[in-house]
């Protein structure tokens, strides 16, 4: 298994579009009322647009596409959009890999957002990595810059429109 995420081109649309379209309908598996997904979520247009724009990501496995993500940068916040992954390709680590590649291809972000339906149990291991990752980001980074050891640290993580502003021991 050799896993990348890459910046997609729009030589990719075709298969990230169904892969998007597959991840998002399953989601009825998991809780959602009905086969859907966020806005986009199964359009061409919209995933030739998010390419074009930079914004669209694939996941590899030895050179085969098997999830993506859409990200925004914007003043150092992240806004993870979406990440999706073929339905075939569930519960491998896959949405895990792509949010630690997430962090470690955005050093200068300083808040990351992402939502994710309550509803969905299968996202419910992907908020609380998100979680844990953007506590050792800050853990690491403020420690770097100070050049000292901390006693408490400040860190922000966004997820489903809830902020978690914390204080908390270095060592936790």
């Amino acid at each position: 298994m050799s896993l990348q995420l890459l910046k997609a081109g729009t030589s990719d649309v075709l298969t990230l579009n169904g892969i998007s379209k597959r991840a998002f309908d399953s989601d009825i598996l998991v809780g959602a009322a009905s086969p859907s997904g966020p806005p986009g979520y199964m359009s061409m247009a919209f995933h030739m647009k998010m390419a074009r724009q930079g914004h669209l990501y694939k996941l590899t496995d030895d050179g085969s596409i098997v999830g993506g993500a859409i990200l925004f940068l914007e003043n150092n916040v992240l806004n993870v959009g979406r990440i999706f992954v073929a339905p075939e390709h569930f519960r491998k680590g896959y949405g895990s890999f792509m949010m630690r590649e997430v962090e470690s291809l955005f050093p200068e972000v300083k808040e990351f957002t992402l939502d994710t339906p309550v509803w969905n149990v299968r996202t419910n291991d992907l908020r609380a990595l998100f979680f844990i990752l953007a506590s050792m980001r800050q853990r690491l980074s403020f420690m770097r810059r100070m050049g000292l050891s901390c006693q408490r640290e400040l860190y922000v993580c966004i997820v489903n429109n809830f902020r978690y502003d914390r204080t908390v021991p270095c060592g936790l």
